[in-house]
Order: structure tokens, then sequence, then C-alpha cells
């Protein structure tokens, strides 16, 4: 039981990551006139310049995986629906200041930056609402095939993959903390 509920949060927390950043990527590099990253990273593909949306190089962007564990920890929760929908919105917002906060007073980074009315430019009313919606369209359609899409997930080549983006996560990862250690 336990080695299945470690195994599930895995595979949620990296397919969400990795899922979340081709569409951070895509809306970035579709629609640059609206990006509002103060630190993109850059690369180049057959000579066109593209923005990396993430704090590490690969593509991965941590914390929708987090984000997305946590909504999923507390759509399974036996509470009111009411409650739920407090928590979710309350929830990433949480996520998105302890981010902000972490990335910029350890690492020095701002990757994203709101208007000076919100909060530091870490958080801002607009988009706490564009998550909470994305929470709740979540919880209505896609929690429902919870069960369904796990175990889809888990078959096949995609366990493969997982494994491999891990392994470029934590390559990744130790490279970018070694610079700041």
């Amino acid at each position: 039981m336990i080695n299945t509920l470690i195994y599930d949060i895995l595979i949620i927390f990296i397919a969400v990551s990795f899922v979340a950043w081709i569409a951070e990527f895509l809306k970035n590099n579709l629609f640059p006139k609206n990006i509002k990253l103060i630190n993109p990273g850059l690369f180049k593909i057959f000579g066109k310049k593209f923005i990396n949306p993430g704090f590490l190089k690969g593509p991965y962007l941590p914390i929708y995986g987090f984000g997305a564990l946590l909504i999923i920890g507390i759509s399974f929760l036996e509470i009111n629906l009411f409650i739920k929908l407090i928590l979710f919105f309350f929830s990433n917002v949480l996520i998105e200041l302890l981010s902000g906060i972490i990335l910029l007073n350890f690492f020095g980074i701002r990757l994203w930056k709101y208007n000076k009315s919100d909060y530091k430019g870490i958080i801002c009313l607009s988009y706490s609402i564009y998550f909470f919606i994305a929470s709740v369209l979540f919880y209505f359609f896609i929690f429902p095939h919870y069960n369904v899409i796990l175990n889809f997930i888990k078959s096949g080549f995609f366990p493969y993959i997982i494994i491999g983006l891990y392994f470029f996560f934590f390559i990744d990862l130790i490279i970018k903390l070694r610079k700041f250690l």
C-alpha cells in the first residue's frame, strides 16, 4: 500500500511537472509579448531562440507538480465541497507564494513578476483565480477518472519515460543546487 502510494505520488509529480512545462513553453514562445518572466533561460533549436519557463534546464516545472499533489490530496478529503473549494484556492496561493519567496530569497531568482499592486510581485489575484479554476475543472472532470488515468500512465512505455524524466530531473536539480550552495 505504502509503496503504491509513493509510486503514484512520484508519477503524478513528474507527469504534471512535465505537462505544465510543455504548456508554459508553448504559451511563452507562441505569445512572447505576454511574457512576464524575469530570468528566463534561453536556448536555441535550429537557430531560433526559445524561452525555458522554469528554474531548471529540463522540461519540468516542479511548482505545478507540488500543486497537483496538493489538489489531489484535497480532492480525496471527505469534507464539504465549499471547504474543498476554499482549500483549492488558498493552497494554490500558498504554493505560488512559497515558491516565489524561496526562489527569490535562497537563489536570488525571480521567475515571474506580477503587478506592483499585488503582493511583492509574487502572487496576484487574477492568476490565483486561474489556478483555482484549473483546480475546480480538475476536481469535476479529471479526478473522477483519476484511477483510470493513473493506471494508463503506469502501463506500456510510460514508466520508462517517468524513469527517464526523474533521471534528468535529479541531475538537473543537483547541478542547479551546486551553483547556489
